[in-house]
């Protein structure tokens, strides 16, 4: 069902491509999902508004990581500057959220406020607002197609291990569908 014109209509296809964002709906609806907790992140961010200047003396062009269990058990935070602003954010793996009984919004505030490092440099920093997402690594389907649908972008999971970045390979499998 496809909604057209303000409208639900059935529309029929060989094959559907699904690029519809994580969770896929189309992939739920294949049952295609392990899931694995193991599998799944989720991730808390704030957009902080800084003056250019400021962000330049303070971060530069540099992303920064931050590791370790006082700050993000089973996780990471992040500072990645952009013009006037900084996506300041944290990661944490599903498994470890649910047995921790973790809360990221209070664990990014603490961090915030309290990283000896970090909290000099975001104290010219405003919060703008914030938003969450869950991340899919590539295990998390049992695979990427069935006889009715290919499944591509983010809802394919393609999130690198290493850097849980997954733009590039998102924008990869997008292509390489076009070219079937």
């Amino acid at each position: 069902m496809v909604r057209k014109n303000g409208k639900l209509e059935e529309v029929y296809a060989d094959l559907v491509i699904a690029a519809d964002d994580t969770p896929s709906t189309i992939a739920k609806y294949l049952n295609l999902y392990r899931n694995d907790d193991t599998q799944l992140a989720t991730t808390f961010q704030y957009q902080m508004s800084m003056n250019e200047k400021e962000i330049d003396k303070v971060i530069g062009n540099s992303i920064e990581i931050y590791f370790g269990s006082s700050w993000v058990t089973g996780g990471y935070t992040w500072i990645f500057p952009k013009r006037n602003i900084l996506a300041v954010g944290n990661g944490i793996w599903n498994n470890f959220v649910k047995k921790h009984k973790l809360y990221l919004k209070k664990l990014l505030d603490y961090f915030i406020k309290n990283h000896p490092v970090a909290k000099e440099k975001l104290r010219k920093a405003k919060i703008l607002y914030s938003h969450g997402a869950p991340i899919g690594f590539s295990k998390v389907l049992k695979r990427h197609y069935d006889n009715e649908a290919l499944i591509i972008r983010d809802a394919e999971h393609f999130v690198s291990y290493a850097t849980a970045e997954g733009f590039y390979y998102s924008m990869k499998s997008g292509k390489m569908a076009t070219d079937f």
